[in-house]
């Protein structure tokens, strides 16, 4: 799945590889905008209506994230304050990936 950012992080671009077969789902990021130094990009996933803190992208190195597997599952990448947060800010998700 090609995944884009929306207004708030245009040029986001990476790429989910979903295999139900082995319920396997990663994440390859290409590209993450700047941000200014006292905020970070972190991944979340929903998974059976619980919000799942992923850990913070720290650069688009294009490393695989692995992503937790579930039927109808969601995730998404948030602009946090530096060192993340225990929930997502809502108001600030830039991009979402169903899988």
């Amino acid at each position: 799945y090609k995944v884009t950012g929306n207004t708030k992080a245009q040029e986001l671009k990476a790429v989910a590889y979903v295999n139900p077969v082995k319920k396997l789902s990663y994440l390859n990021v290409s590209n993450l905008p700047n941000l200014p130094k006292n905020q970070c990009y972190q991944m979340w996933a929903e998974v059976n209506g619980e919000m799942l803190n992923l850990g913070i992208i720290k650069e688009a190195d294009q490393k695989l994230l692995a992503l937790p597997y579930s039927d109808n599952a969601v995730g998404y990448i948030t602009i946090e304050p530096e060192g993340g947060n225990d929930s997502p800010t809502v108001e600030n998700i830039v991009a979402n990936i169903a899988y």
